[in-house]
């Protein structure tokens, strides 16, 4: 009873500070969730410290892409999706705009890309990557992605996707970082000098979205 009556008050809050301040309460969540995510994964990943340069680097990421990003792309979902459609019509036709022309096309290069940079990887460390685990992460998106975000079209209404979807990414974001913790271990070194911010690609040891993904 008191769980359910501290879910009620929180959603009742969380609705009253979309309303008011719909901007900074989508940045402050992606910002929060994102980072939370990204520090669960540093700890498991036995780092010892924080690695500051990459928890600010997620930490721009949610606030900008996973929480304003997410906002807009949510409220351009509603609108060009017809109204008079179907249940199922509307949220089948959101989740492959967002699953199959969004992520693969848009998060997935913007994600890797900053996280790439954030660990201090040069342009073809990020490129190589992208090639050597793109197709991977992309199907393992889809594995969580696509029930998430179908039940999250159908159910949850808009002013409290930004956060269903942030909330859930916690999830996502963690599993992947350490999915790739292997795979960076056998990574030449990166260079941290002079690292590049010209193609936003890919390196996933971070916490995609939807996504950040979404």
């Amino acid at each position: 009873m008191a769980v359910a009556y501290l879910g009620r008050g929180f959603t009742r809050w969380y609705t009253q500070q979309t309303a008011t301040r719909p901007w900074t309460t989508a940045i402050v969540t992606g910002t929060t969730i994102v980072s939370a995510s990204d520090l669960t994964a540093q700890s498991l990943e036995g780092n010892g410290q924080v690695d500051y340069r990459r928890l600010s680097a997620l930490a721009a990421y949610g606030g900008l892409y996973a929480g304003a990003g997410h906002k807009v792309l949510y409220a351009f979902l509603e609108r060009v999706v017809p109204q008079q459609w179907s249940l199922t019509g509307r949220t089948l036709s959101q989740m492959a705009l967002s699953q199959l022309v969004h992520t693969p096309l848009i998060q997935l290069p913007v994600f890797y890309g900053l996280t790439g940079w954030a660990r201090g990887y040069n342009r073809q460390q990020i490129e190589r990557n992208l090639r050597d685990t793109y197709e991977t992460t992309l199907m393992r998106n889809y594995v969580f992605w696509l029930p998430t975000t179908g039940l999250m079209y159908a159910v949850v209404p808009l002013h409290l996707r930004v956060l269903v979807m942030n909330s859930a990414s916690y999830f996502w974001n963690t599993g992947l970082s350490l999915s790739t913790q292997a795979l960076d271990c056998q990574a030449p070194a990166p260079t941290l000098s002079t690292p590049t911010l010209s193609t936003p690609t890919i390196d996933i040891k971070i916490v995609m979205p939807h996504a950040a993904t979404s």
